[in-house]
């Protein structure tokens, strides 16, 4: 099995919102969907998507909050792949 991080490209948005539509209400709440489509209507340099087997699996973005700090941003898998060491393998 081929497990490939490709930075998120605007072609990649329904597969991204698949992934965020899986995890809902469970992981994110109905109202949270709007931002990240807003989040996702930008190619962001550090928001990262898991391609295993040629489908996106789970997200990530990492970004720098305003005191300088580290933050994990929009941090999520599809549920059938929960559980299969894909956190550890995006941190």
């Amino acid at each position: 099995m081929q497990d490939d991080f490709r930075p998120y490209r605007l072609a990649d948005r329904d597969a991204a919102l698949a992934i965020m539509d899986a995890n809902i209400p469970k992981a994110f709440l109905p109202h949270e969907r709007a931002a990240f489509e807003e989040f996702l209507e930008v190619e962001h340099p550090f928001f990262r998507l898991l391609w295993r087997e040629g489908r996106v699996v789970a997200c990530y973005g990492l970004s720098v909050g305003p005191d300088g700090s580290g933050r994990i941003n929009w941090f999520m898998a599809q549920p059938s792949e929960q559980g299969a060491g894909l956190g550890r393998m995006m941190m």
